[in-house]
């Protein structure tokens, strides 16, 4: 069995590390202290790594700086468009109280805007007794379709029973005459 320790610091050189390897078979121990073979290296890899820390703590932070930077910029911008954008209509509504014409046509604008939304309800309300009036025709027609139809039905049974009492009273004249009343009917058209 091997174990490889790499990565633990050793506790009796400053910024070392040990490789350990154990095998069971030979019952070797080796340890290799790699501050010994590459003295500088370690030194110079954790100065890097502080470096590239702080530079991406610096960078971060300053990323939120911006960040506060820009959503207050982004709340003045829309402020003062408010600001103008409110200022511009007090222009405006001084102007259309002091000109005669734009008062006018500013009167105008509010009576078309009143009768575009009078007639707007007057198409709803149309509409709506329009769809009234087609549901109503519609069961009416169903209504009488129905009737129709039972009438229909009663009809054609009578047309049944009457059919049925023609052959019973032709059955009964053929055997008090004793003969076939369609073939008399039939020599009486040909003469």
């Amino acid at each position: 069995m091997k174990k490889i320790d790499l990565y633990s610091p050793n506790k009796n050189l400053k910024g070392g590390v040990n490789i350990l390897i154990n095998t069971n078979k030979t019952g070797i121990n080796f340890t290799k202290k790699m501050g010994d073979s590459f003295p500088d290296l370690h030194h110079k890899l954790c100065k890097k790594l502080a470096h590239l820390t702080t530079g991406f703590y610096f960078l971060n932070m300053k990323n939120d700086e911006n960040d506060v930077i820009v959503q207050n910029v982004i709340e003045t911008y829309e402020k003062e468009m408010d600001e103008i954008v409110s200022g511009a209509q007090v222009i405006v509504d001084s102007y259309i109280k002091d000109n005669p014409q734009y008062k006018e046509a500013h009167e105008i604008l509010m009576a078309y805007k009143e009768f575009k939304y009078t007639i707007e309800q007057e198409r709803l309300v149309a509409a709506q007794e329009f769809n009234n009036h087609q549901l109503s025709i519609r069961e009416k027609e169903n209504t009488l379709k129905e009737k129709t139809q039972i009438k229909l039905n009663y009809y054609k049974q009578e047309v049944d029973d009457l059919k049925a009492k023609l052959k019973y009273m032709k059955e009964l004249v053929e055997k008090s005459i004793g003969s076939n009343i369609d073939e008399q009917f039939k020599q009486n058209q040909a003469r």
